[in-house]
C-alpha cells in the first residue's frame, strides 16, 4: 500500500473534491481512523471533519495532516437532518488519492453518486458492493415483521442471499485495479458484513426458536464460519471494521453453540478467546469483549467483573490496548472518584457532580440516531423509572453526545433517547470529545455509569439489557 509518493519521498495530502447537484449548503462528513479494531472495540476515537458546500454545491477537502501512516475513511452526506453514507464501512486511503465525487440528490432522501479521479477504483468497487447489500436487503432482512413470528425463515433467507451474494463477484472484477492489500481488506470487510448479518439472525433464532430451529442455525453458522470462510490473516482482521465487529459480537454465541450450554459465563468466554486467538488479535478481542460484555444475549451471564479487566491487563502488550485497560481499571472500578463534570442543561444552567451529594446517580450517554440508545431508554422507561420515580435518593442524568444544540433539544423533546423528566445535559458542542466522555473513553452510546452517594463509581459498566440486575445494583447502592 503506497504511503509515500512523489520525488524525494515527500508525503502528500489525499484530496476529495466534487459537487452536490440539487443541493444547497449541504455538509460532507469525513471520518478517519488509524486503528479499525481499536475503533470497533471502543479503544480509540475517530477524527471527524465537516465540510460545507458552497452555494453551487461545490466542495474540496484535503487531509489536514500528511498521510505518514495508514488511515481508513468513511464518508457521509448530511442533508435535511439525514445521514446518507457514501462510504459505509471504513476503507483504506492512499497518499496519492485525488478523488472526485459527483453526487446528485434525487427526490425524497434518494441520491446517486460515483467516484472518479486518481485512486478511484477502490472507492467505486466499494460503492458497487454496498449497493448489492441494499438491493438484496441482506442487511435489513432481520428487521422484517415476519421475524417477530418466524425467525428461522429469516435465517434461511439470509443464508441463501449470503451464499449467492453478487458483491463478491464485483470485487473479483475490480481485483486487477486494486492494490493487493486493499483488495484483501475490502474482501475481509465484505465477508465480515455477511457473517455479521447471519450472526444477528441466528441470535434471534436462539432467543425465539425451538430446539430444532436452534440446531439448524447452529450447524449452518458454524459451518459457514469455519469451513466456507476461513479466518483471514490477522493483519486484515485488525484492519477490517466489519469482520472484527463480527468476531467481537459472535464470540459468545459461537461458544454457546459449541458448548450447548444455556448459561455460559463471561469467564468461560474470556478463557476461550485467550486460548483460541493469539497476538494482537487476541489482545484487541479481549479488550473489546470486556467493553461490550454486558450487551451479549441473555443466555450469557452479562456481569463483567473487575478481576477479568485485571487479567486482561496482565495479558496484553500492545500499548494502546494496555493503556485502555489501565484507564478502565483505575477510572471505572468500584470506589474510583467520578470525573468532576460541569455540563449545561436546556436552560443553560450548569450541572455539577457536587449538586447530587448524598444521592445515587445513574448516568446514561446517548446521541441522536443511536438505535441501541432508543432500546436502552425504552427499557429504563418500562422497568427502572417507575420503580424510583418517587425516590428522592435516585437521580437520572442523561448526557448527550450531540454536537448540535438544536438537534439535542429536539431529541429530548421527542423522548426517544431520554425522558424530559431526566436531568438532560449537553456537552457544549464537543460531543464525545468532551473531557467527561473522553475520560471514560465513551465514543458513542448507549453507555452508563452508576455513581454512589459519595460521588464515587459504584458500577463502571451497569447492565444495559438486564433491568433486574440494574435494579439490584441501584438498591444496593442506596443502602451502602
Amino acid at each position: 500500500m503506497t504511503l509515500l509518493n512523489g520525488q524525494n519521498n515527500k508525503v502528500s495530502f489525499p484530496t476529495f473534491y466534487g459537487r452536490v447537484v440539487n443541493g444547497y449548503a449541504d455538509t460532507l462528513q469525513f471520518r478517519f481512523i488509524e486503528d479499525p479494531a481499536g475503533y470497533m472495540g471502543n479503544i480509540v476515537d475517530a477524527s471527524e471533519y465537516n465540510v460545507i458546500t458552497d452555494s453551487a454545491g461545490y466542495f474540496s477537502y484535503s487531509l489536514p495532516v500528511p498521510l505518514n501512516q495508514q488511515k481508513f475513511i468513511s464518508l457521509s452526506l448530511l442533508a435535511g437532518g439525514k445521514r446518507q453514507p457514501l462510504i459505509a464501512n471504513y476503507m483504506p486511503i492512499e497518499s496519492s488519492d485525488s478523488i472526485h465525487i459527483n453526487i446528485v440528490k434525487l427526490s425524497g432522501n434518494k441520491m446517486s453518486f460515483f467516484f472518479s479521479g486518481k485512486g478511484y477504483p477502490k472507492y467505486e468497487c466499494v460503492r458497487k458492493i454496498d449497493s448489492c447489500f441494499s438491493q438484496t436487503r441482506i442487511w435489513s432482512l432481520w428487521k422484517s415483521e415476519r421475524n417477530k413470528e418466524w425467525t428461522i425463515w429469516n435465517f434461511r433467507k439470509t443464508r441463501i442471499l449470503a451464499n449467492h451474494f453478487p458483491g463478491l463477484k464485483i470485487l473479483e472484477s475490480w481485483k486487477p485495479f486494486l492494490d493487493k492489500d486493499i483488495y484483501s481488506i475490502i474482501k475481509t470487510n465484505t465477508v465480515g458484513r455477511l457473517l455479521t448479518n447471519l450472526d444477528i439472525i441466528s441470535s434471534r433464532v436462539f432467543s425465539k426458536g425451538n430446539m430444532v430451529e436452534k440446531k439448524e442455525a447452529a450447524r449452518f453458522l458454524l459451518n459457514y464460519f469455519y469451513k466456507t470462510n476461513k479466518l483471514p490473516p490477522d493483519k486484515f482482521l485488525l484492519q477490517s471494521t466489519s469482520y472484527f465487529n463480527f468476531l467481537m459480537a459472535s464470540t459468545g454465541t459461537v461458544f454457546y453453540l459449541q458448548e450447548n450450554n444455556e448459561a455460559t459465563s463471561l469467564q468461560s468466554v474470556f478463557e476461550r478467546i485467550n486460548r483460541d486467538y493469539k497476538g494482537k488479535l487476541r489482545e484487541y478481542l479481549l479488550a473489546a469483549f470486556l467493553e461490550f460484555g454486558d450487551r451479549f444475549p441473555k443466555h450469557l451471564e452479562n456481569r463483567v467483573i473487575d478481576s477479568l479487566w485485571k487479567s486482561a491487563y496482565n495479558l496484553v502488550q500492545t500499548p494502546v490496548v494496555k493503556s485502555f485497560l489501565y484507564n478502565r481499571i483505575n477510572r471505572k472500578a468500584m470506589g474510583a472518584s467520578c470525573f468532576q463534570f460541569s455540563l449545561s442543561d436546556g436552560r443553560g444552567d450548569s450541572i455539577r457532580l457536587s449538586d447530587f451529594e448524598g444521592k445515587v446517580i445513574l448516568i446514561d450517554f446517548w446521541f441522536t440516531g443511536c438505535g441501541g440508545c432508543v432500546t436502552y431508554s425504552a427499557m429504563l422507561d418500562k422497568y427502572i423509572y417507575p420503580r424510583y420515580k418517587n425516590n428522592p435518593g435516585v437521580v437520572f442524568l442523561s448526557v448527550s453526545g450531540d454536537k448540535n444544540r438544536e438537534r439535542w433539544l429536539e431529541s429530548v423533546s421527542g423522548e426517544r433517547y431520554t425522558r424530559k423528566d431526566n436531568i438532560n445535559v449537553y456537552t457544549g458542542g464537543h460531543g464525545f470529545e468532551h473531557p467527561f466522555t473522553k475520560f471514560y473513553e465513551f465514543n458513542g452510546g448507549p453507555n452508563s455509569l452508576l455513581i454512589d452517594r459519595h460521588g464515587k463509581i459504584y458500577e463502571g459498566n451497569p447492565p444495559l439489557n438486564d433491568m433486574v440486575k440494574l435494579m439490584k445494583l441501584i438498591d444496593k447502592a442506596l443502602l451502602d
